[in-house]
């Protein structure tokens, strides 16, 4: 099998502009981690899209390098390929329009299809597709003049957004009120603030399945009001093992379409687990998965993507492993 690798932010979506520092980090430890797994892997050729201006990708893999005009550099890419692993934010529709790419061109895609992307690529849309499945969801809302009663405050963010760039924790209505008036959101949401454990989940998914791979702790840091993710302890919430799975096992048939790895945030209170947002990608946990269940995550995900049911009741180790976002 040829195999493109696109990570975003590191594979040239940058080209020609400022390549962000953070994101760029971001992207690079998502990259690595897969790079990680496909290093001597049989029958497998690996080529990375690379942005010219970051360091090589190790020798094994061939490259496609982009210096600018990224996306005819992408599409001719995936035209020399079998299957693509796209790796994205869903902010602006990046994520939706490189996933849709790979399946307009007849390659294989190792993600989620387009318009599953569309909805959890939403924090709006996401939330109403959840409640209409009766998965509970924290309520979710732009009207910043009917704000839910809360004891605990509210969150705003973008509604469209990866990571926890703009997020804060107001407890004062007219804050939350300013923040989503504010010009430094582009469509803000408003949240409920719900007490309880942050967790995360490390799904792999196929038609009609779903397999819990991470039970994972969110390590959260606070400035002032802003809320951010510092990293992630893989398979360090398995206290909430069994909270979490029979919700993480409606979820395919909430949202069609999602197909790979799928993370899921949520939080586990008083009342039990109430999914934040559905992440149609790699996230940061990604990078210690192998290491924590004892396979290789990649092989997993290109065996669910192939719908090989045998890779659902394979037995996992979880051990506790610590990722550290940076930026």
């Amino acid at each position: 099998m040829r195999l493109l690798i696109i990570e975003f932010v590191t594979g040239g979506g940058f080209a020609g502009g400022v390549l962000p520092e953070s994101l760029a980090a971001e992207g690079e430890l998502m990259l690595q981690a897969v790079l990680h797994d496909l290093h001597g892997a049989a029958g497998l050729a690996v080529t990375v899209a690379r942005d010219t201006r970051l360091s090589r990708p190790p020798a094994w893999c061939e490259v496609v390098d982009v210096e600018d005009a990224p996306w005819p550099r992408w599409a001719a890419a995936v035209d020399a390929v079998d299957a693509v692993l796209p790796i994205a934010p869903e902010t602006d529709g990046l994520l939706e329009r490189l996933n849709g790419l790979v399946v307009a061109r007849g390659r294989q895609l190792l993600g989620c299809d387009p318009a599953a992307v569309r909805i959890a690529a939403s924090k709006t849309r996401t939330a109403a597709a959840l409640q209409r499945a009766g998965i509970e969801v924290i309520p979710t809302s732009s009207d910043a003049s009917r704000l839910p009663a809360s004891a605990h405050g509210w969150i705003v963010k973008p509604d469209e957004g990866a990571g926890s760039e703009h997020t804060y924790h107001l407890r004062d209505a007219a804050a939350v009120r300013a923040r989503l008036d504010s010009a430094e959101i582009a469509a803000p949401v408003v949240q409920t603030f719900v007490p309880g454990d942050p967790v995360s989940l490390s799904l792999l998914c196929a038609p009609g399945r779903v397999r819990l791979l991470g039970c994972n702790r969110q390590l959260q840091t606070r400035a002032g009001d802003a809320l951010r993710q510092s990293g992630v302890v893989v398979n360090g919430a398995i206290e909430h093992l069994a909270a979490v799975e029979p919700l993480a096992g409606r979820l395919p048939a909430a949202l069609p379409g999602l197909l790979g790895y799928v993370g899921v945030d949520l939080i586990v209170g008083a009342d039990g687990p109430v999914v934040v947002e559905v992440n149609p990608r790699l996230t940061t946990a990604y990078a210690g998965l192998s290491a924590s269940i004892g396979y290789n995550a990649f092989e997993l995900l290109r065996r669910a993507c192939a719908n090989d049911a045998s890779v659902f009741d394979l037995p996992l180790e979880r051990r506790s492993v610590e990722v550290r976002a940076h930026g």
